[in-house]
């Protein structure tokens, strides 16, 4: 059988054995002396309670009230310590479960406080539907100005550039169809008519590239880059070459007709080689500068569509274009 009793220090039930019976004895959680009743003896509530009101009017003196005060700090450090080491005795994976498990509680508990103010929710919502609507009418904004101030003047300056090469592409094409391809070249011709016509029409392709440029759009692109370059002075000056071309048969036609006025046909046929070299010269000239207009063309495309070629690059694709053009007029002398 056991001896019950109650701590008057800290007020702890406490459980000793028989056997210590009208002895003393430290509390385990305050370390208060504590004399051990009798077994069997009983004390009722009303007696503690007075027991306790005697033991509160007893006189204390300040040695022991220093001593229980020190004594019930060591108790209490004691008791936290028991509870850190225990907390610290977790192992990590219930420890990071317990900290889960504190968190969702607390986002729980904040949801719950947001269902139960409907007010507060759709206060929220509108304000999250404001800020969404400024953000769009941001972005928007951006974009409009983008393009007015920046995507719109480049795209009207590239469709400009565009208009512009595809009519000079066609006007270097019908050029070397209808005027370059009609020029007789086996031998001298015997009237300059053909050729003067090939020159009215060479004129009138041109003036109908200009106009052609005239509505490719940014006048300004128009003007300042594309005829202020090299290959728009090229197209300009094939249809005057043309034209020289059919002055220069007119001169040698003019000589030939001074010979045989003077009765002296015969010295014709030995000058015949000369005027054929001087009518293949102004050839010559005309045709290098459709080669040239050709070439500035195609390279002009290949810059745009790669800016970053090196010299060695430009001189490899040179050399294949050279060899690509040398192999078509081959094929059309040899056909």
């Amino acid at each position: 059988m056991a001896i019950e009793l109650t701590c008057p220090g800290c007020g702890k039930r406490l459980r000793v054995a028989d056997s210590a019976a009208g002895k003393k004895g430290k509390c385990p959680a305050c370390g208060t002396v504590v004399e051990i009743p009798a077994p069997g003896a009983e004390v009722s509530a009303k007696e503690r309670k007075e027991t306790g009101d005697r033991k509160e009017k007893r006189p204390v003196s300040v040695e022991g009230e220093r001593q229980r005060t020190a004594t019930r700090r060591r108790g209490a450090a004691s008791a936290r310590m028991r509870g850190g080491r225990s907390a610290a005795k977790l192992p990590p994976k219930l420890q990071r479960r317990a900290a889960a498990q504190k968190l969702a509680s607390k986002r729980a508990e904040k949801a719950r406080k947001r269902e139960f103010d409907p007010e507060a929710a759709e206060k929220r919502k509108k304000r999250q539907l404001i800020i969404l609507a400024a953000v769009a009418a941001i972005i928007i904004a951006g974009l409009i100005l983008s393009h007015i101030f920046y995507f719109g003047p480049l795209k009207r300056r590239y469709t400009t550039w565009v208009r512009a090469m595809q009519a000079t592409s066609a006007f270097i094409n019908k050029f070397s169809k209808d005027v370059l391809d009609a020029i007789p070249l086996q031998a001298l011709p015997e009237d300059a008519s053909l050729l003067n016509r090939l020159a009215e029409r060479a004129k009138k392709i041109f003036a109908r590239y200009q106009k052609d440029l005239s509505r490719a759009g940014d006048k300004d692109v128009v003007q300042n880059l594309f005829k202020k370059s090299q290959l728009y002075a090229l197209c300009e000056k094939m249809p005057k070459m043309a034209r020289n071309l059919a002055s220069t048969l007119v001169s040698i036609l003019n000589e030939k007709q001074d010979y045989v006025d003077e009765g002296r046909a015969k010295e014709w046929e030995q000058q015949k080689s000369e005027a054929m070299k001087r009518y293949l010269a102004a050839y010559i000239s005309l045709e290098r500068c459709y080669v040239l207009a050709c070439y500035l063309y195609d390279a002009w495309n290949v810059s745009v569509r790669d800016p970053h070629m090196s010299d060695k690059d430009w001189e490899r694709w040179t050399e294949k274009w050279i060899e690509r053009e040398m192999s078509e007029l081959t094929a059309s002398l040899s056909g």
